[in-house]
């Protein structure tokens, strides 16, 4: 850098040298100024212009190379390899340079070079206004060619509603100014017409972007087939002219990789076997045209190198071949696991037919008629696997030097070793996923009647598997009913044994293959781990799940587990740049987008190691999406009353696996002695999978996202409706409480009473959905029997100890039973849309906490913190005695049970209602919050803290400063968290301590929302985007919290003011943990859904009006406690269930 600063220095000297003696020959230029003016309007008369907003074709003249022109190049290269500060550095002092030098054409140089590092740093907006700069200035054709490619770049980053539209009619305007370019410049013709051709294709390309945005459900449509198909053509057209006409191989070869992509996908899309048939062929046969290409022109390259530097050579053509060849592989992949699934339906389906049957079939049938088609799928279809693997071997000898290919590579192997062991195996393997429905058929025939009607909806194995196999069990039975006690002869003896012996044979050869690829899949596993890929991890780890459900559900049902941990760590990191949309916000951000584009470039190794290890040492975000090597051996971490239920989505959504992974519980061995030993009991772990239609779920999560916009629109009509009310009143000065009451509960009856009905629907819709999976799990979780020996030892001291601290004792073992079962599902970003709370599995008694997170990962995460913290027999920290006499308190020296982590109750922030709009009467949040804390000053809230009420607007500062040094943080306020935050700013941020955050938001009035609509009016689309529930539950679990508290949907202030006072109950007065919390919420809201005014009664003695009187207020009493359920559903909490106030 020293260096470079010298030569900056130097070429000031000679720019101020210039300028003096442009000063002394001034009085000569202004002699020929006139013949100059003459020869430049000639030459502005020869030059080649069009139009956008600015000349867009200029005739660049050839001079010598200057140190400009060095500069400029050199910040070029540096911004491809990712260095954007040293180029910077170049632009800046070249834009100087240039300027005082007045080149222009530098200058449009340096303004494209400037647009494009504002593309990398999300800058879109600067990027279009250097952009604009830029043309005004103009340049040859390669210049505006590179201006519209980066333009078109800002616009589609942008993300907004119209950014598609705006970039196509961009490079419409485009291919129109360089046709007429074109015609007017006949020797620049080839040149032109590429460009024109890759802007074709860029169109085509983003028209389907948008066809892919639809989803599947809707490309499987006629017309949107009849869109691709035409996209299809579009392609094939412009890689013949790029390969034929131009001789541009490498972008051809690009379009036809796209092309491929279609053509899988419309096969994909295509009901009828012929269809995808033909659609895979095309696919097929193109690349392997490209892989031809490729490696011709790899030929011609190693020609050019000498032996010696062949050895351990890693060249970008190698790369790009060998991604060639692993896509053929995966082609070749899905067309063996099509051929699979016919051979299986085939052989089962004779399976049903009789002996007779087969024997005139035989005779009858003559020899196969194929269409064309079907006669060259037959024959490729044949040698798939050889081919498959010899494309691998080739593969792996290529990409000796990319860690990525290396890993894809081993994973693919392992995947076609298992498709080659589903093939060879005569015993149909779906049969295993089912056999637990067969098994209970005769006990639960609702649930497995539920569960035929969701199979009739897709085609796949285990619709074929549950109904094969079952025809071919009753089958048997019959033939031995038949034949019982028939003796067979010697030759009908051999042909039953030579069959068995086959059939022996093809079972052990299966389950080598099974074995062999179970091996390749654990070595691509590993690599991915130490590279850090996560999505060829959890590719291979769903692979292992096929190969281990078979045969140790425990070990699949960790894979699994595995697999969705992959996935949420690519979903957070998405979330994370989505968050970070502008890179100049933080530290974090901008290494962020850095390594997204060093990890997608596969060049930048060293560069690419650096950033990730300095994005793991300075910022918890990045290190709560990293996958640890020590995944598998999580759950022996987790207490043993954890039951944790995975529930996750194949990749098309046509099949949901679920999992209960659950740590053995101990039992006690009674010896002679009396002496326990503790050994593991068995366990229930489990796993089994389903097939579901995509379409419900849509419907379903439709629904929802319905249910919440008719529930928003409704409360803030209400409050309007009550404000109004209260301010006529107070014109009329007849403002009584009671009649404000009357009527809002009148007006809050009758629209909950509009959107009961809806909630129903939509629980009666996801029990209807997930009843395939989870009516196979037994969620009585009956704990192991108490042995005799250890009830006669607790004397009576230690039974009266346990009654009062059902935890407090260090046995683990009995420990787990006396809390309870807790139960967290790990669900896919789909479901976690869904009130799983509200299931009806969840309404047993055993069943004391339900809680939800995204991963096994992050459960993990939470639950061990970088900080060294004790978990087990730690007490709470002693109080002043309650001067409360009604309220219960707990023992000072109560005794933190096993593996529950406390809260310490003297370090709580908060911030209630910053803005203090008009509240309800007897809802404010002020008012409740100052109840709560005079309610519990005496123990629990003495030393809380924090901003109450507007004495203050809280600016970000005070927020971070509040959420930085606390336990436990609450928001109790109007609108939503993110509103009064920077996420770009929370992000970066590292909240160890605080361990509980309680958000009572979603609530909205005409004042809220008025402040509210003003605010989000400089915001972007994007930027309002990143502001949801689900988004703050992400941005706060990457930072550190372990437990958040929050409303799916919006609330009231009755709702929050109910939901806090039972909270504060529970919490502090009777010392329960967070998940213990929500579920008596929840069982709340429940238990008020089946209760009526007619339960509503007074003393027999108080007769006439005293009675009604008596009656008005005990119903207005209860219309106040009364949580609905859909509000008790309403409260959810992420992440640990086992935190404890203390």
């Amino acid at each position: 850098m020293f260096n470079l600063n010298v030569v900056f220095l130097r070429c000031r000297e000679a720019i101020a040298r210039m300028k003096d003696l442009q000063l002394g020959s001034s009085h000569e230029s202004l002699l020929t100024s006139h013949g100059n003016a003459a020869v430049a309007q000639t030459a502005s008369n020869s030059e080649l212009t069009m139009h956008m907003s600015s000349p867009v074709l200029t005739r660049k003249r050839l001079s010598g190379v200057s140190v400009v022109d060095v500069w400029i190049n050199k910040a070029e290269v540096l911004l491809h390899l990712g260095f954007y500060q040293p180029a910077r550095a170049l632009l800046s002092e070249a834009h100087k340079d240039a300027k005082e030098l007045e080149k222009e054409d530098s200058l449009a140089k340096i303004f494209y070079l400037l647009a494009v590092l504002a593309n990398y740093e999300r800058n879109f907006g600067q990027a279009k206004l250097l952009l604009e700069k830029a043309q005004s200035i103009g340049g040859n054709e390669y210049f505006w060619y590179d201006v519209i490619t980066c333009l078109v770049n800002a616009i589609l980053g942008e993300n907004l509603k119209d950014s598609k539209e705006q970039a196509c009619r961009i490079l419409q305007q485009g291919i129109s100014r360089f046709k007429t370019a074109s015609e007017e410049t006949p020797n620049r013709a080839s040149v032109i017409e590429f460009m024109i051709t890759s802007m074709e294709a860029r169109l085509t390309s983003i028209e389907i972007e948008s066809l892919k945005a639809l989803g599947n459900t809707r490309l499987k449509k006629p017309e949107m087939i009849e869109k691709l198909v035409s996209t299809c053509a579009k392609l094939e057209h412009y890689s013949n002219i790029m390969m034929t006409q131009h001789g541009y191989r490498e972008e051809s070869v690009d379009l036809m990789k796209e092309h491929v992509g279609i053509l899988t996908l419309i096969a994909k899309c295509s009901e009828e076997n012929e269809i995808k048939y033909s659609w895979l062929l095309d696919a097929y046969a193109l690349i392997q045209k490209a892989i031809l290409i490729e490696e011709d022109a790899l030929c011609d390259l190693m020609s050019l190198l000498p032996l010696r530097t062949m050895t351990g050579l890693t060249l970008p053509l190698m790369r790009k071949l060998t991604s060639l060849k692993l896509i053929f592989v995966q082609l070749m992949l899905d067309m063996i696991e099509m051929v699979t699934l016919n051979d299986k339906i085939e052989a089962e389906a004779a399976k049903g037919k009789g002996l007779l049957q087969l024997i005139v079939e035989e005779f009858v049938s003559s020899t196969p008629d194929y269409t064309p088609i079907e006669k060259e799928w037959v024959t490729i279809a044949r040698s798939l696997g050889q081919k498959a693997f010899s494309q691998l071997h080739s593969a792996h000898s290529l990409c000796s030097g990319s860690e990525e290919l290396r890993a894809k590579c081993l994973y693919l192997t392992g995947k076609c070793l298992r498709l080659l062991a589903v093939q060879k195996d005569p015993i149909n393997p779906g049969f295993v996923w089912v056999q637990e429905t067969l098994g209970n058929k005769n006990g639960q025939s609702k649930e497995v009647k539920s569960r035929e009607g969701n199979e009739k909806a897709v085609s796949n194995y285990d619709q074929t598997d549950l109904q094969l196999t079952t025809r071919g069990e009753n089958e048997h039975i019959e033939s031995e009913n038949e034949h019982v006690g028939a003796q067979l002869s010697a030759q009908q003896l051999a042909k039953c044994v030579a069959i068995a012996t086959q059939i022996k044979k093809e079972r052990t050869s299966a389950q080598v293959y099974l074995a062999h690829a179970s091996e390749v899949l654990l070595q691509s596993m590993n690599q991915a781990l130490h590279s850090n890929l996560k999505d060829i991890l959890a590719e291979a780890s769903f692979n292992m799940v096929q190969c281990f459900g078979q045969f140790d559900p425990v070990s699949a049902g960790q894979y699994l587990a595995l697999h969705q941990s992959c996935r949420t760590s690519i979903m957070l990191k998405g979330a994370l740049i989505k968050t970070g949309y502008d890179t100049s916000s933080s530290q974090l951000i901008a290494l962020l987008h850095l390594q997204q584009k060093l990890e997608k470039d596969g060049t930048m190794k060293n560069m690419l190691r650096t950033v990730n290890t300095r994005l793991s040492t300075h910022f918890k975000a990045w290190k709560n999406i990293i996958i640890q090597p020590q995944h598998l051996s999580f759950l022996s971490e987790f207490p043993s009353n954890f039951n944790i239920i995975v529930l996750q989505h194949y990749e098309d959504g046509s099949m949901l696996y679920a999992a209960l992974l659950e740590k053995p519980k101990q039992k006690a061995n009674v010896e002679r002695k009396g002496k326990g030993n503790q050994s593991p009991g068995p366990t229930q772990a489990k796993i089994v999978r389903g097939p579901v239609n995509p379409q419900l779920l849509s419907s379903l999560i439709a629904k929802i996202s319905n249910y919440k916009n008719s529930l928003a629109q409704n409360l803030l009509k209400h409050e309007y409706q009550c404000d109004r009310i209260m301010q006529r009143m107070e014109l009329s000065q007849q403002l009584h409480e009671k009649e404000v009451a009357e009527k809002r509960t009148t007006l809050t009856a009758k629209y909950k009473n509009e959107l009961d009905e809806d909630f129903t629907s939509i629980i009666e819709s996801m029990e209807e959905y997930l009843n395939p999976v989870l009516s196979q799990f037994d969620f009585t979780f009956a704990p192991p029997p108490t042995p005799l020996a250890a009830g006669m030892e607790s004397g009576k001291s230690k039974r009266k100890k346990k009654e009062e601290k059902p935890g407090g004792e260090k046995s683990t073992s009995g420990q787990s039973h006396d809390l309870g079962e807790f139960v967290i599902f790990l669900a896919d970003d789909l479901l976690m849309k869904l009130p799983l709370e509200a299931l009806k599995v969840l309404q047993n008694d055993v069943i004391t906490s339900v809680s939800r997170d995204f991963s096994l990962q992050l459960l993990y995460n939470r639950q061990h913190r970088d900080e060294p913290e004790t978990a087990t027999s730690a007490k709470s920290p002693k109080g002043t005695t309650s001067q409360k006499k009604n309220i219960k308190m707990p023992p000072v020296d109560q005794m933190l049970p096993p593996n529950f982590f406390p809260v310490n109750t003297h370090n709580f922030r908060y911030i209630v209602d910053p803005y203090d709009d008009n509240c309800i009467l007897g809802s404010c949040p002020v008012k409740i919050m100052t109840e709560i804390l005079e309610i519990y000053n005496a123990r629990f809230t003495g030393h809380w803290s924090g901003v109450l009420g507007n004495k203050h607007v809280p600016s970000h500062a005070k927020w971070e400063e509040l959420l930085k040094s606390c336990s436990a943080f609450i928001f109790y306020g109007k609108e939503h968290f993110l509103a009064n935050l920077l996420a770009s700013k929370l992000v970066s941020m590292n909240f160890s301590e605080c361990q509980l955050v309680i958000l009572l938001d979603l609530v909205q009035s005409s004042e809220s929302f008025r402040r509210q609509s003003i605010l989000d009016r400089p915001k972007s689309a994007l930027q309002l985007s990143t502001e949801g529930q689900m988004d703050t539950v992400i941005l706060l679990s990457l930072t550190g919290v372990r437990s958040i508290m929050l409303n799916q949907w919006p609330s009231t202030l009755q709702e929050n003011a109910l939901k806090f006072k039972k909270l504060s109950k529970n919490l502090l007065e009777f010392g329960k943990s967070t998940g213990q919390v929500i579920l008596e919420i929840a069982k709340s809201g429940r238990s008020n859904a089946f209760k009526s005014d007619t339960e509503i009664s007074v003393d027999p003695s108080i007769k006439g009006s005293a009675s009604k009187h008596f009656k008005d207020e005990a119903r207005k009493h209860y219309q106040e406690e009364r949580m609905t359920q859909e509000s008790a559903f309403n409260f959810i909490l992420y992440g640990l269930p086992n935190l404890i106030v203390t």
